[in-house]
């Protein structure tokens, strides 16, 4: 079974969980810190249909005065991504575009549809994300957005929540370095923090002794395993996080 729940990453001088906007989400904890007050927050759901959410976006950027940006991950295949900044307003899009079709049964109704009548197209999603990071204070080319916003989980990296974490690195708010997913199995996932091999687990979050990356390794494909597994009522909390 692959991951299910959200990161959510916004600035503030505050701990993001005690501000109102993420009182829905209780038990969020701390995924990783970087520069300027950023935070990445983890609140893992499973698959509980009655599992709290992060609330709205919009409701985040307003409370801290900058940009937000949440994403869902679904059984690691693909990631629902909700951003919104206090001036350019909120936007909705998703990765792993080829299993959030299957997710949601694209072209299989009547009607036709496909991921684009759901979330903006790469290209229209990148443009938002460039004014998106303006407020941030970050200036971002659109093209090596599109190109992440276009990838595609593969063998040397299945997991679709690393497609997020090359999204904050290319918005320039969260270094890549600093937190990538390198594997989930039995309920466990390894990661790195700031180069540190990490494990967690339901008894919290530990440090692998004697192992550390150099920066530049963090980026390197390495062992990584997934499996998947489709949720009933897909947008149940998905639709809860929508409004407000």
């Amino acid at each position: 079974m692959g991951y299910w729940g959200y990161y959510v990453v916004g600035r503030s001088p505050r701990p993001l969980a005690e501000l109102d906007a993420l009182a829905g989400a209780e038990g969020i904890r701390l995924w990783t810190r970087a520069a300027e007050g950023w935070q990445v927050w983890e609140y893992p759901t499973g698959m509980d249909e009655d599992a709290g959410n992060v609330g709205n976006m919009n409701t985040l950027a307003r409370e801290t005065g900058a940009p937000a940006l949440f994403g869902y991950v679904m059984g690691s295949d693909c990631v629902v991504v909700e951003a919104a900044g206090p001036e350019s307003g909120a936007w909705t899009t998703c990765l792993a575009r080829r299993a959030m079709a299957r997710y949601l049964g694209a072209g299989d109704d009547e009607h036709g549809r496909s991921v684009e009548d759901y979330f903006l197209e790469p290209r229209d999603a990148a443009e938002r994300a460039v004014a998106w990071a303006a407020e941030a204070g970050r200036i971002v080319v659109e093209q090596p957005l599109v190109d992440v916003l276009t990838s595609e989980p593969g063998p040397a990296d299945p997991l679709a929540e690393n497609i997020l974490f090359r999204l904050l690195d290319r918005l320039g708010v969260v270094s890549l370095w600093r937190s990538r997913v390198v594997a989930r199995s039995k309920g466990r996932c390894v990661f790195r923090i700031a180069g540190a091999h990490c494990r967690a687990g339901p008894s919290g979050i530990r440090r692998d002794r004697g192992r550390r990356d150099e920066p530049g390794e963090a980026d390197r494909p390495g062992r990584r395993t997934r499996s998947g597994g489709k949720r009933a009522g897909l947008f149940g909390p998905l639709c809860a996080a929508s409004r407000g």
